[in-house]
């Protein structure tokens, strides 16, 4: 299956279960508490989506480096305001959910290393891998990789 159309699928089958809910949420609550309750999720999104970007903004100027790790926690906020304004309840209940700390984390942390390659803080040696220097020399050793 090409990718093309694996998006086309999902996409579609996304918009078949926003109508359903729409329709659901219609027959138990009316078209009046409906409209606002959408309304509202959508005005809520603008606002979220205004304070997470000035706050990812503010903290990368202001830290030089020491920022990044919360820009890093930024995507799932932001994505999540932005669910809320699409229209459709189905990405409400999913952008709520990504400002669930966990969630947020959880989410924060599969976007931020698709766009993050960082180096690791440490290697990880075997005792076979590496070798005390001389305190006297204070050059570097290197090792040569035998395999």
């Amino acid at each position: 299956m090409k990718p093309f159309s694996i998006l086309k699928t999902i996409l579609l089958t996304w918009l078949i279960l926003e109508l359903a809910t729409f329709i659901l949420l219609l027959a138990t609550l009316g078209l009046g508490l409906t409209l606002l309750i959408g309304f509202a999720t959508t005005a809520a999104g603008f606002i979220l989506l205004g304070k997470s970007s000035k706050s990812t903004l503010e903290a990368l100027q202001s830290s030089q480096g020491r920022g990044l790790t919360f820009a890093l926690h930024a995507p799932s906020r932001i994505l999540a305001a932005i669910l809320l304004i699409l229209p459709g309840f189905l990405s409400d209940i999913v952008g709520l959910a990504l400002f669930i700390p966990q969630v947020g984390r959880l989410a924060s942390g599969k976007i931020g290393t698709h766009f993050s390659k960082t180096e690791p803080e440490f290697v990880d040696l075997d005792a076979s891998e590496w070798r005390r220097a001389e305190d006297s020399s204070r050059t570097p050793t290197k090792l040569i990789d035998r395999r």
